[in-house]
């Protein structure tokens, strides 16, 4: 099938880029093992929580979000992640670039993900 989800989105008056925001949100934010039949769905950022705000977790943390989005939302083609520490505020600011498959249109998404409460 010859499927353009982004015409068909634009031909129901909606933004696709609405429920690709909406998914890569789930798929980062499910811990893998919460959801039932697909153990292997979401990521282990959870895990990073206490972890040094280091190189170390700042490359685990972008390889960890970059495999989950690129095995989980086929709707679009992945451009970058960048994870930017914050040592001072105890957080990494990640920003994802992508674009939608056979769409012009280029999104970029912010996500802060607080590393202690």
């Amino acid at each position: 099938q010859n499927f353009n989800s982004f015409v068909a989105y634009k031909s129901l008056g909606l933004n696709p880029f609405s429920a690709i925001n909406n998914s890569i949100h789930n798929i980062l934010f499910t811990r893998k093992g919460e959801k039932i039949g697909d153990i292997e769905f979401g990521t282990n950022i959870h895990k990073m929580i206490f972890s040094p705000i280091d190189f170390i977790t700042t490359h685990l943390l972008k390889s960890e979000i970059k495999a989950a989005i690129e095995k989980y939302e086929p709707r679009i083609i992945l451009n970058s992640v960048n994870v930017i520490p914050n040592p001072d505020n105890n957080y990494y600011q990640i920003s994802i670039n992508y674009s939608l498959i056979k769409s012009p249109d280029v999104e970029n998404r912010y996500v802060d993900i607080l590393k202690r409460l």
